[in-house]
Parts: C-alpha cells; sequence; structure tokens
C-alpha cells in the first residue's frame, strides 16, 4: 500500500470517531476534494502530489473543534502529532505540511509555495462546492488570481 492510501485509511479513521454526522461529512467532502484539487496545482506548479495530498487531506483537522477561529494553528499542531504517530513522512516533509496548514486561514498574505498551494485549494473548493453562492469577499480576488492562472474566463 502506498503512503497516500495509507494517509487516507488513517484519515477516515480519525473522521470516523466524530460523533456528528453532518461534520463527519462535510470534513470528509471538503478534505478529499481540497486534496484533489490540490494534486491539480502541485501538478502545474511543479510541485510534490504527495506533499500537497497530505496538506490538503489534514488541513481542516480541527476545524469544527472547540476554536474554529484558530483551527489553522491547532491543525497544524493535531497534524504534526498523527503525522508523527503514523510514521508517513520525514520530518522535513512534516514541516512542509504544518506550515502550509498553519497558514492556510491567512489567504491575504503571501507565503511559501506550499502555504499557496494550499490556500489556492481551499479557496477553490469553498467556491466552487455551491457556485450558487456569491463567493466571500475575502476570497475573491486569490479566487480570481486562480482562474487567470488555470486560464479560465
Amino acid at each position: 500500500m502506498n503512503r497516500l492510501e495509507k494517509l487516507y485509511e488513517l484519515f477516515d479513521k480519525v473522521i470516523a470517531d466524530m460523533d456528528d454526522a453532518l461534520i463527519r461529512r462535510n470534513l470528509t467532502i471538503h478534505s478529499y476534494n481540497v486534496a484533489q484539487i490540490s494534486v491539480m496545482i502541485a501538478m502545474k506548479r511543479g510541485l510534490d502530489i504527495e506533499l500537497a495530498t497530505f496538506a490538503g487531506i489534514l488541513h481542516d483537522i480541527t476545524l469544527f473543534g472547540d476554536k474554529p477561529e484558530i483551527h489553522a494553528e491547532t491543525g497544524a499542531e493535531m497534524a504534526r502529532t498523527l503525522l508523527q504517530e503514523w510514521a508517513l513522512t520525514t520530518p522535513e516533509e512534516t514541516d512542509i505540511i504544518c506550515t502550509a496548514i498553519s497558514r492556510h486561514g491567512q489567504k491575504a498574505l503571501v507565503h511559501g509555495e506550499y502555504d499557496e498551494l494550499l490556500k489556492d485549494a481551499d479557496v477553490i473548493h469553498i467556491i466552487t462546492y455551491n457556485p450558487l453562492v456569491p463567493a466571500r469577499e475575502k476570497d475573491r480576488k486569490r479566487y480570481e488570481s486562480l482562474l487567470e492562472e488555470f486560464n479560465i474566463k
């Protein structure tokens, strides 16, 4: 089994322990879609698709916790703990993944290439999940830049 399949298996176990069925559904849909979008962006930008997938799957792991306003920071901490426990990544890979997760809420700032990849994938999924709902103002500029990057009119 490759390490992405192992990641999916372990992530699904974490999600399965959540009590609320709606939270499980939303987190599963969003996480897997952000991971897939992350792969596409990584391919276009010449980045590592496995690192992109890890970041995409784990980025909102604590979103539905006690303090959703700091879920990027708490999510990075939990992701680091899980990645160390699961032993699927090197320490350097873990740092890249967890840094991207910790910064994914800072959409107005520009950080490293994996940080930006995760922010971009997150925005694409948020906006395209239900295109009948107007985009949040804070996501619109990044989304418009992405449409331009991908040559989508």
